[in-house]
């Protein structure tokens, strides 16, 4: 019976690194084959759960059906209470984080963090990036700081570090980072890419290129396409359009939504640079019709493409799919001044104060506060 529980994990060991290379057609074949030799196995449900999630994002138009099944198979494996309890509770969560759902993600991993008796570091990391996205940073931070109280976890610390950055605070930034040891590891090839990010910001472009280089490796996992993303960026600001451009094109035909999405937001956002308005709404409209965070930033920058060419019908269907998001006060407030901004350009009678919108400020606006995943 030992041996055949040794082997029963190694078969789902087995399924969960051929989800994790998104290899979905071969982790369905040996789920099947699973289920077929273990018949009695209840465990093979949560695999269930994990092929769906996968499936769910690399057939975009299937996504939102393919979740809430998902959903289904994870609340009913997690109701068990049974030894993949926690893990579906945290899928859960996940699940609520790809569509955007950040309150019901909160609640599935606040809830995690206080039944379960094991360590669940990443649950706490989820959690803060929920709060994040909900433009609630104050409130990410104090979760990640409280976890350090009882534990110096360099997980912990690295995120930390990151949101430190996007807040502009460089400074603990930095100091956070230098906590960290150096060591051969894929966890340490993300330290690398925080540090690229921060040289960047700090404008030392020779230092950003070496982390970010040495943080891509040869390993196309989520850190090698993050670091591709960041060297893109770094080529723009070195005004190498055309290398930024091919990493962006790159990133486009990446299984992960996540990734194909931010390189079409950014090649969008590029040939709007470049004065190139009718590519970039071809980029800008996948991005988009994504059901990502940052489909908002897209919409924005089409808003702006449209105000320019004077199509104020469009305008104004976008104005409508902005208003079905979950926007933070910030994003509520930049939407309220496009509104305006498009009323005044069609005639419509505005309030009287003094509005001195300029289309300029509408996409600057966008890019500077628009949520980013």
């Amino acid at each position: 019976m030992k041996f055949n529980m040794r082997y029963n994990d190694q078969k789902l060991n087995e399924i969960k690194l051929l989800l994790k290379k998104n290899m979905v057609s071969q982790a369905k074949t040996a789920i099947d084959k699973y289920r077929e030799e273990y018949p009695n196995d209840n465990q093979i449900k949560f695999y269930d759960g994990l092929l769906l999630m996968k499936t769910a994002t690399i057939q975009k138009e299937e996504a939102s059906k393919l979740f809430d099944i998902a959903f289904d198979i994870f609340t009913e494996v997690y109701e068990e209470k049974e030894i993949m309890s926690d893990q579906s509770l945290y899928e859960m969560g996940m699940i609520k984080v790809y569509i955007n759902d950040f309150d019901c993600a909160i609640a599935c991993f606040t809830k995690l963090i206080s039944e379960s008796s094991y360590d669940q570091t990443f649950a706490v990391i989820e959690l803060a990036k929920c709060y994040q996205k909900k433009g609630k940073t104050t409130k990410a931070k104090e979760v990640l700081k409280e976890k350090l109280k009882s534990s110096d976890n360099k997980h912990i610390i690295l995120a930390l570090a990151e949101l430190e950055l996007q807040t502009k605070n460089t400074k603990e930034a930095r100091r956070l980072v230098g906590l960290i040891e150096e060591e051969q590891s894929n966890f340490y090839r993300k330290v690398l890419y925080i540090k690229g990010k921060l040289a960047t910001v700090e404008q030392e472009y020779n230092k950003a290129y070496t982390y970010l280089t040495q943080a891509q490796g040869t390993k196309k996992d989520n850190v090698y396409w993050l670091s591709q993303l960041e060297l893109a960026k770094l080529y723009e600001k070195l005004e190498r359009t055309a290398d930024a451009r091919k990493c962006y094109q790159v990133a486009t035909r990446n299984s992960s939504a996540v990734f194909s999405n931010e390189g079409y937001l950014n090649l969008g956002l590029l040939e709007m640079k470049e004065q190139n308005f009718q590519s970039a709404k071809k980029y800008l409209q996948k991005a988009a019709a994504s059901n990502l965070v940052l489909s908002i930033k897209a919409y924005f920058s089409l808003a702006y493409i449209a105000i320019r060419e004077e199509e104020y019908d469009t305008c104004y269907n976008i104005i409508e799919k902005l208003e079905t998001k979950d926007l933070n006060f910030e994003l509520e407030r930049s939407l309220k001044k496009l509104k305006l901004y498009t009323d005044k350009k069609v005639g419509k009678p505005t309030p009287k104060q003094d509005y001195k919108y300029t289309e300029k400020q509408i996409i600057d606006y966008s890019e500077d506060k628009a949520i980013k995943y």
